[in-house]
């Protein structure tokens, strides 16, 4: 099961290889719509993060489709990413 972190991302957000399971993080924002959250996972770079957070917005990945069923946003400082199914 993935660790969750329900809340929303800082004022200062901005629009490596993950062991993170994204397939049961993306099933839980579906199941949880209009909920931002993030998981404790920390990318390797702040460009990193924002292009994870450019991925799911863009629906790259089949587990974030179609694009702009998600919202993502990554923040520089903590180089995590908090995302929100918006259906």
């Amino acid at each position: 099961m993935v660790k969750i972190n329900w809340q929303d991302p800082p004022e200062s957000a901005s629009t490596g290889k993950s062991k993170l399971n994204w397939d049961d993080f993306a099933a839980a924002l579906r199941e949880n719509p209009g909920k931002w959250a993030c998981t404790d996972f920390v990318h390797s770079s702040k460009a990193a993060a924002a292009q994870m957070a450019a991925t799911i917005r863009n629906g790259q990945q089949e587990r974030f489709k179609p694009a702009g069923s998600f919202d993502a946003q990554s923040d520089d400082e903590t180089r995590m990413v908090w995302v929100v199914y918006v259906e």
